[in-house]
């Protein structure tokens, strides 16, 4: 059943390895001691949960005293030392994993993305790359590679590692969704709209409902000017699955503002800026809204909040300060 749902785990591989060779798997715990060393992982994943960062600390340092062969254990002090950004901690937990251990290849990635994350991406994708090559079927490691493409704006290049963990993986999962999800983002981002459209599509046939995916494509459609009454019972329903998203709120809204429906605009992208107060793009959405509905004043409002939360400065900043100096008319709005 956990296959099934394309699921993986390297300590779930174990087992499954030494069943296909017939061999009993063994116990999880083979001592009261290292019984022991699991119940503290517990007690601290509970606590780290919880917001007890340091108390979980000492429970998870307890349980590797007793048992330091408990990768499992490791790799949870690890997470948590990433959760409060001190990933030079991380990584040294990372490091020590003995390289025989089903958790290494694991603990390789996650050392990667922490260096990403400490400023370092070309370096990241770099041992990424090695990795792969290594380890040609390590799907972990293409899907991390992928993700920083996308994030570094090389789409073309994250299709290819998003195309190469759906080769691995075999595509046909549900929760394979994922996977063309990404590959979809990548591929509208590169301007190839008809592989983008038939991966959401895909996305949607093995997860059906899937909030995401119906507000990407169902935002997609609307902005392109494609179906949109089914865009718009796509949106509706991402969201009454996910009513506290923002973003997926702000679509509705928007695919109200492109239909003409203005007044419900306005009352969808109001409660999109409840939820999303500082978003340059939905403060630029309700401005829009406010402006076609003879609202001049918090027209203005909101496009100048737009600009003033727009840290990058870029494509909002630069269609609201047209706006504020001209107004909407001057612009496509």
């Amino acid at each position: 059943d956990y296959e099934t749902e394309g699921l993986t785990h390297p300590l779930v591989l174990k087992v499954a390895d030494a069943i296909k060779a017939e061999t009993r798997p063994g116990k999880f715990a083979t001592s009261a001691q290292a019984g022991t060393a699991e119940m503290f992982q517990g007690i601290g994943s509970a606590l780290a949960a919880d917001g007890s960062v340091d108390l979980a600390v000492v429970f998870l340092r307890l349980g590797l005293f007793l048992d330091p062969d408990a990768d499992i254990l490791a790799m949870t002090l690890a997470q948590l030392f990433e959760s409060v950004e001190n990933y030079d901690a991380a990584n040294q937990i990372y490091e020590a994993i003995n390289k025989d251990s089903p958790m290494k290849s694991s603990a390789q990635v996650r050392m990667v993305e922490n260096l990403d994350a400490s400023g370092q991406r070309e370096e990241a994708i770099r041992r990424l790359k090695n990795i792969t090559v290594v380890q040609p079927d390590n799907a972990d490691a293409f899907n991390v590679l992928g993700n920083l493409y996308r994030i570094d704006e090389r789409y073309i290049d994250a299709v290819e590692a998003y195309t190469r963990v759906i080769e691995i993986v075999g595509g046909e999962h549900p929760r394979d969704w994922r996977y063309y999800y990404v590959r979809g983002m990548s591929y509208e981002r590169a301007d190839k709209w008809p592989e983008a459209e038939a991966d959401f599509l895909k996305a949607l046939e093995l997860n059906p409902g899937q909030p995401q995916v119906l507000n990407y494509l169902g935002y997609s459609w609307v902005d392109k000017g494609l179906n949109l009454d089914r865009a718009l019972g796509m949106i509706r329903e991402a969201v009454q699955r996910n009513p506290g998203d923002g973003y997926t709120v702000d679509s509705l809204g928007w695919v109200y503002y492109k239909l003409g429906r203005l007044e419900e605009a306005v009352e969808t992208l109001e409660q999109a800026v409840r939820l999303l107060p500082n978003d340059p793009e939905i403060n630029d959405h309700l401005g829009d809204a406010y402006w076609k509905v003879g609202r001049y004043l918090e027209a203005r409002f909101q496009w100048t909040i737009a600009i003033d939360v727009d840290e990058e400065g870029g494509k909002v900043t630069e269609r609201a300060t047209v706006k504020l100096a001209n107004g909407l008319d001057s612009t496509d709005g």
